[in-house]
């Protein structure tokens, strides 16, 4: 359980650092999911070492999941609709992404 609990923990760090660290809208997306990936790695850890009989961790998991997927999908979308906004079609403008 221990190397469970140290992978979700530099996973999350990495994820706290991407968020401090980013400057673009995207990078800083991409840390919050990579943030709750530890989060459901942590939550499925400590239901399948832990003793009950409910699957509760397995529950909470499958909703962050789906907060996580909706979250993409609206990144995704914001940047598409931004990208056809601005004509980003020339390589000059390419750069305004990052």
């Amino acid at each position: 359980m221990f190397y469970y609990l140290s992978f979700t923990a530099a996973l999350f760090a990495i994820g706290v650092f991407g968020v401090l660290a980013r400057r673009s809208a995207m990078g800083i997306i991409i840390s919050i999911t990579i943030m709750l990936s530890a989060i459901i790695i942590n939550l499925i850890t400590f239901d399948r070492f832990l003793e009950h009989s409910e699957p509760l961790g397995h529950v909470w998991a499958l909703f962050i999941l789906i907060i996580c997927s909706f979250e993409l999908l609206i990144a995704v979308a914001a940047a598409y609709l931004w990208r056809s906004d601005t004509k980003a079609n020339s390589h000059e403008n390419l750069n305004l992404l990052n």
